[in-house]
C-alpha cells in the first residue's frame, strides 16, 4: 500500500512533466524563442529518467543533464545580457555531475537503496548524498530566486495578473525542493525499501515536493484560458490574450525598467 502511494505520486510527476515538455516543444517551434530549449529538455531529461530506470534499471547518463539544463534556461531567461553567477553555477553543477557519474559506475547508489550498503560503501554513499544535495542546490534556488525577484518588480506594475502568477508559481515551486536536499540526508543507510514506515515518510516528502514542482510548473507554462480569465477578472489594464512568450518577457523587461 506504501509503495502504491509512492507509485501514484511518481506517475503525477512523470505525466506533468511530459505534458509540460510537449507543451514546451510545439511551443518553441511555433515561436522560435531559443531559451526555451534548454527548459523543453529538462522537463525531457526528468520523465526519460523514470522510463529508463523502469527499462533498463538505470538512468547514468541522462541524469547527469537535467539540472545543468535547468541552469541554462535561468540564463538566458532572465540574464541574456546582465551579469550573473551562470557560470560558477554551471561549472560546479558540471563538475558534481562528473562526480555522480563516476561514483555510481562503481557503486549504483540510488535513493532509496535498492541493495544492503557493505561497511566501506557507507562513506561513498553520504558522499553520493552531498552530490545529490548540491544538484539541486546549484540549479532550483537560483530559479526560484530569480523568478520571485521578477515577480516582485512587476507586481505593482502593468502586467496581467496570470503572468505575475506563473513566475510566482515557479518561484515558489523550485524554492521548494531545496527541503529534497535536506531530506535525502534522513534516508536510513540500512533500509531499501519504501515499505517500511519512516523510509517511506521520507520518501513521500521528497514525492510530494517533486511532483508540487512538477504541478505547478505545468500550470504555469500550459495556464488555461479559464484560470487565465479569472486570475485578470479585476485586472483593469488592456488585454492581450495573444501575448508570444517573446512578448511576456519583453513586456516585464519594458515594465521593469520603468
Amino acid at each position: 500500500m506504501l509503495n502504491f502511494i509512492i507509485n501514484v505520486l511518481y506517475m503525477i510527476f512523470f505525466g506533468s512533466q511530459l505534458i509540460t515538455c510537449i507543451f514546451l516543444v510545439i511551443r518553441t517551434i511555433k515561436i522560435k524563442q531559443l531559451n526555451l530549449i534548454p527548459l523543453t529538455l529538462f522537463f525531457f531529461f526528468n520523465p526519460l529518467e523514470i522510463i529508463l530506470i523502469l527499462l533498463v534499471g538505470s538512468s547514468l547518463v541522462v541524469n547527469m543533464f537535467s539540472n545543468i539544463c535547468l541552469v541554462i534556461f535561468t540564463k538566458y531567461t532572465f540574464f541574456r545580457e546582465k551579469k550573473s553567477p551562470y557560470m560558477y553555477l554551471l561549472i560546479s553543477l558540471i563538475i558534481v555531475k562528473v562526480i555522480d557519474f563516476v561514483l555510481k559506475i562503481y557503486i549504483p547508489f540510488s535513493i532509496p537503496l535498492n541493495f544492503v550498503l557493505s561497511p566501506p560503501e557507507v562513506p561513498y554513499f553520504y558522499i553520493y548524498l552531498i552530490i545529490s544535495s548540491l544538484s539541486i542546490l546549484l540549479s532550483y534556488p537560483w530559479l526560484g530566486l530569480v523568478a520571485l525577484k521578477y515577480y516582485s518588480s512587476i507586481k505593482v506594475k502593468d502586467v496581467e495578473p496570470w503572468i505575475k502568477t506563473r513566475y510566482r508559481l515557479i518561484g515558489y515551486s523550485s524554492l521548494i525542493m531545496i527541503i529534497n536536499g535536506g531530506l535525502y540526508f534522513l534516508f536510513p543507510i540500512d533500509t531499501y525499501s519504501w515499505e517500511q514506515l519512516y523510509p517511506f515518510i521520507v520518501g513521500l516528502w521528497i514525492t510530494i515536493n517533486t511532483t508540487i514542482f512538477s504541478v505547478a510548473n505545468l500550470i504555469a507554462w500550459i495556464m488555461p484560458q479559464w484560470l487565465k480569465n479569472y486570475l485578470n477578472r479585476n485586472y483593469k489594464g488592456t488585454l492581450d490574450e495573444n501575448l508570444t512568450e517573446v512578448e511576456i518577457m519583453n513586456k516585464i523587461r519594458e515594465e521593469t525598467s520603468q
